[in-house]
Formats: structure tokens, C-alpha cells, sequence
């Protein structure tokens, strides 16, 4: 993938969970693939409510809008465009890939959001508070969770780096969960610090996502989304 490393400070507001199938930590560790399906899911919640992707792509046994890859077709589209970026994502489009699945991989495509190691400190691993998260809800704080500053390096397409990439940050740093059991709390983080190949990046806060689509003559198009079209 030719990607830009982009290293993102992280400051837990609230613990950070990120257990296993079996809701388990049997590790100390902060697990990416936990931290790549929270942002997954929020782009997909994005991308449903502003009409870029319908019910009929959501794979109920995957929990997510995935579709599998025509190989032949999408390379028999390459010869006659072109290996560029933009002639491989039109190759997707046209076999109707959902966004979600253009931009964090499904079978036979890669994701174009990557995480390349997780820099945290073992002793932010904690096992308090143990009280009810709610009084009126049997709700408890789970152990260990994440409590602390953490650095993330993302590996990201530079191609979606300003269009997608920043502003899903954005939206996760202001509005977002990461993690599980977010819905009880857990896994609001703080963007600290973002820097792009050692540089620190201080305009990466966007609110607008640009969407690629096709347009009705077959042609690639961007669409616009900022957060009051998903918010409202």
C-alpha cells in the first residue's frame, strides 16, 4: 500500500476496553484489530445514514457491509483503465463494493487503513474503579482496561488521508467510541497529538468526508459529507 505513517497520541477519557471474541483481556495489550473495527464501525454508521451504502450490503453474519470481490472482472476493468488509484476504486464501485468495505478491505482488496504498532505503557493497565458504571444498572467496571496516554501508528492510503482518514479522526476524537463496551461507557478517547511521517500535522481536524461514487454516466465522482448531514 502506498501509505503515509501517521502517529496519533491518544488520551483515554475513559478506559479503554479492547477484550477478545470472549469478552475477555487475556492479554495486556491494546488489541488494533479492536481499535481498526471501532473506526469500521463509525465510518459504516456514516456512510448508512447519509444513503452511500444500503441494508442490502450489510453481511449479517460478518456484522458489517462487506461483498465479495469479481477477481476477473475487477482485472479485466484495470487493463482497459488503468493501474491508477482512481481506475481500481471505479473497478470496485462498478461491481457496487460497498465504501466501507473500499476503505477497510473485504475478500481479495486490502484495507486502506492500516495500523502498524501501538506504543502504550503496560502499567496504564488498571483493574479500578470497581463500582457500578450507573447505580440503577448492573453494570460493572471490567478489568483491566486501558487508562492512560497511548500512541497509535496508522498506515493510511495517501489518497484517502485528507479526505477520509482525517475527518473519520475527527469525528471519532469529538463524537466516537473505541473499543467495547462503549456502550456503557468505556472507550472515549482524546486525540493528543497527530503527526504524518514524524512531522506534526496541525490542520488534520476536518469535518467534511469526500466519498467516492460513481455518477449516472459511469464516471467517478466525490460526494461531500460533513457532520451536520450526520448528525442531524
Amino acid at each position: 500500500m502506498e501509505g503515509k505513517e501517521v502517529e496519533v497520541t491518544f488520551e483515554t477519557i475513559t478506559p479503554l476496553w479492547t477484550g477478545d471474541a470472549w469478552q475477555e483481556n487475556r492479554e495486556i495489550e491494546i488489541r488494533p484489530s479492536s481499535l481498526i473495527g471501532s473506526l469500521r464501525f463509525w465510518f459504516e454508521i456514516i456512510c448508512y445514514f447519509n444513503g452511500v451504502v444500503d441494508k442490502e450490503s450489510f453481511d449479517p453474519k460478518k456484522g458489517r457491509f462487506e461483498k465479495e470481490i469479481n477477481p476477473n472482472a475487477f482485472r479485466e476493468y484495470i487493463k482497459k483503465c488503468g493501474n491508477t488509484f482512481e481506475c481500481k476504486i471505479q473497478a470496485l464501485l462498478k461491481q457496487n463494493i460497498p465504501t466501507p468495505a473500499i476503505i477497510f478491505g473485504t475478500t481479495g482488496w486490502r484495507s486502506l487503513i492500516e495500523i502498524k504498532k501501538i506504543d502504550f505503557n503496560r502499567e496504564n493497565f488498571k483493574v479500578e474503579p470497581k463500582e457500578k458504571i450507573l447505580p440503577d444498572k448492573n453494570w460493572d467496571w471490567g478489568s483491566p482496561s486501558y487508562q492512560g496516554d497511548f500512541e497509535v501508528t496508522f498506515l493510511v492510503n495517501k489518497n484517502i488521508l485528507d479526505s477520509i482518514f482525517y475527518p473519520l479522526l475527527t469525528f471519532m476524537d469529538k463524537y466516537g467510541f473505541w473499543g467495547g463496551k462503549w456502550n456503557i461507557g468505556y472507550g472515549r478517547l482524546k486525540v493528543v497529538e497527530v503527526k504524518k511521517n514524524g512531522s506534526k500535522e496541525d490542520n488534520w481536524e476536518c469535518e467534511t468526508f469526500q466519498i467516492y461514487e460513481l455518477k449516472g454516466n459511469g464516471e467517478l465522482n466525490k460526494k461531500s459529507i460533513n457532520k451536520d448531514m450526520f448528525l442531524n
